[in-house]
């Protein structure tokens, strides 16, 4: 059995009126629908009026626990595949989605997690559950928008006896920090107002119109066939789709006089045999890709003349869209402190900014070392101590706080007030040294795995092979601790709970009983639970901007934290601005934090 809940909100709070987010959820139901889904539509539309209605998030929960098998224990099919989609308003908090419901801003809760709620959705006994959003990404500034976190959808419950963790499919409109857009265009004789996205996944099954869409060779780069009840059925493969979305919306966004690149991001981890959402309804095309009984004049796409000028769109849209991952991977792949020991054998050091100040593990700043670039950290007087918490501050604004590691030098690379990059190597007069150098090839190339799935300022590792990568980039984490919280994440993307808590081991083992806390709070086996390995970790808030929305699904954490939370700047390892940064100082100060 399959099946979906459509969620469409054109207002939330005092938000713009949308024009299509609900009509999109309509759209997008009915196709599933047809499709053989079993199907839940909540729109705020209200007796033909925009807006008028109310979707929250206790309704959203109800629809999905109607298709949740740890609840419907009578039900005679079983849930393999649900579809979750939202179109509406969305925001960016702490590189994690928030989807906006009607209550919003004013309760905070009345938005869906979406980062939480997939954490969530792989104990549900579901094998898989695909996550599609028509939804800005945006980063809001700091003030109500800021603080919304949003709630689950899921129960934060144990997975039904004897299921296998579920795979989490997303197909997201845009990449991080940048905005879904809306355009014009032509459906049923009326003109109506529609998501780019929404409409280029509908195109990409034949819907509504039945045809191919222009640009691809369907039989190629869409369709395969599948097993469905016996019979061999076309139908759109899922990973296929996704390229196709990747490529295709952001040239249906320029072709639609959208001015700023709009950028899908599309993240695919189903076992192959199930990866498809519907059925290719458009006729099998000839050997040259030409779709049998096309009929142009029903077709509402890009108008004939700008077909051949796509695909150069597509290469000037990603040339400007990839500027900042470039650099992003190029920073990586050059992230050695020029500084190879400390009198005390532990440090930090910084490119791309200069010191101000810097607070714990007994930090001083170097004046000898002009522009005040570097950090000695002492530790404890009698130099037994393991690790601790450094908070830094940039004079050029903004800062950070990393884990302070004995035998350590940390380097932390600053491009534009954000940190885009953080490493460990061992000091020369630590007992790790020897092995650094001997082994150094192999680090360079494990950073430039890790390099390579940077994307848009976000680590995240897609399709089935993050666990083989996690595998890969842990091997050399003793020398270089950064290498573990990249391999937790990777294994956090394909669903591997078990070989984060491996990895916490073999890291507790390595550094002392004082692991990274990204890789102990990914370690947790639901979003919200506590772990004894959280209260030894280091630094006390995770170093990796997309730990956040785990790490304040926490009860425990203190108020000062969730207060700074508030002004993290958008970037891939965390950063805080000036504001964020004097709140947690006066907590160093007065012992609430380490």
């Amino acid at each position: 059995m399959r099946a979906a809940v459509v969620i469409g909100v054109d207002q939330a709070g005092g938000l713009p009126l949308l024009a299509g987010a609900a009509s999109d959820a309509a759209r997008v139901e009915e196709w599933l629908r047809k499709e053989g889904y079993a199907t839940a539509l909540l729109t705020d539309t209200f007796e033909g009026e925009r807006g008028k209605g109310v979707v929250t998030l206790d309704a959203v929960k109800k629809a999905i626990k109607e298709y949740d098998p740890s609840f419907k224990t009578d039900r005679k099919e079983r849930v393999e595949q649900l579809v979750v989609y939202f179109a509406g308003h969305g925001l960016n908090n702490f590189d994690t989605e928030i989807w906006l419901l009607s209550g919003t801003p004013v309760d905070a809760n009345e938005a869906i997690n979406l980062g939480e709620s997939v954490d969530l959705a792989r104990d549900r006994g579901i094998d898989n559950v695909v996550f599609i959003s028509d939804a800005c990404r945006s980063t809001p500034p700091p003030g109500p928008l800021r603080r919304i976190r949003g709630g689950v959808i899921f129960p934060n419950t144990p997975p039904p006896p004897g299921r296998a963790r579920g795979k989490v499919d997303r197909l997201l409109p845009t990449v991080p920090n940048a905005a879904a857009y809306e355009v014009s265009e032509p459906i049923a004789e009326t003109v109506g107002r529609a998501g780019i996205f929404t409409s280029e996944l509908l195109r990409a099954h034949g819907v509504p119109a039945g045809q191919a869409p222009p640009g691809v060779n369907p039989e190629r780069e869409l369709v395969r066939n599948a097993s469905i009840a016996s019979a061999t059925v076309r139908v759109v493969d899922l990973i296929l789709l996704a390229q196709y979305l990747e490529q295709w919306v952001p040239n249906a966004a320029t072709a639609r006089g959208v001015r700023w690149p709009q950028q899908p991001e599309c993240i695919v981890e189903t076992p192959p045999a199930n990866k498809y959402l519907g059925r290719a309804m458009f006729p099998p095309t000839d050997p040259f890709g030409t779709p049998v009984g096309r009929n142009d004049e029903d077709h509402d796409a890009w108008p004939s003349e700008d077909h051949d000028a796509l695909p150069s769109l597509a290469e000037m849209l990603e040339d400007r869209v990839d500027l900042d991952v470039r650099n992003t991977q190029a920073t990586i792949l050059a992230s050695d402190s020029a500084v190879d020991h400390f009198e005390t054998g532990s440090g930090v050091q910084v490119s791309g900014a200069t010191i101000a100040w810097a607070k714990g593990c007994d930090a001083k700043v170097l004046t000898t070392w002009p522009p005040y670039n570097r950090v000695q950290l002492n530790g404890k007087e009698d130099h037994r101590w393991s690790a601790g918490s450094v908070l830094i501050k940039f004079a050029e604004g903004n800062g950070t706080v990393v884990a302070g590691l004995r035998g350590y030098i940390a380097s932390i690379s600053v491009q534009n007030g954000r940190v885009a990059n953080v490493s460990y190597l061992p000091s020369q007069n630590s007992r790790r040294w020897r092995n650094a150098q001997d082994r150094y090839a192999e680090l360079m190339g494990l950073r430039a795995l890790i390099a390579a799935q940077v994307k848009h300022g976000v680590f995240r590792v897609r399709g089935e092979d993050a666990i083989e990568l996690g595998h890969r980039i842990r091997v050399l984490k003793a020398i270089d601790p950064t290498l573990g919280l990249y391999a937790a994440y990777a294994y956090h993307d394909a669903g591997g709970i078990d070989e984060i808590r491996g990895l916490l081991s073999y890291m507790r083992a390595d550094l002392a009983g004082r692991p990274p806390l990204d890789v102990a709070l990914l370690a947790q086996s639901r979003a919200g639970s506590q772990s004894s390995a959280m209260a030894a970790a280091v630094p006390f808030c995770p170093m990796l901007m997309r730990g956040w929305p785990m790490f304040l699904a926490d009860p425990t954490v203190p108020a000062v934290l969730r207060e700074a939370a508030g002004q993290l700047v958008p970037a891939l390892w965390t950063t805080f601005d000036d504001e964020g940064l004097g709140l947690l100082a006066d907590a160093m100060d007065e012992g609430l934090l380490s």
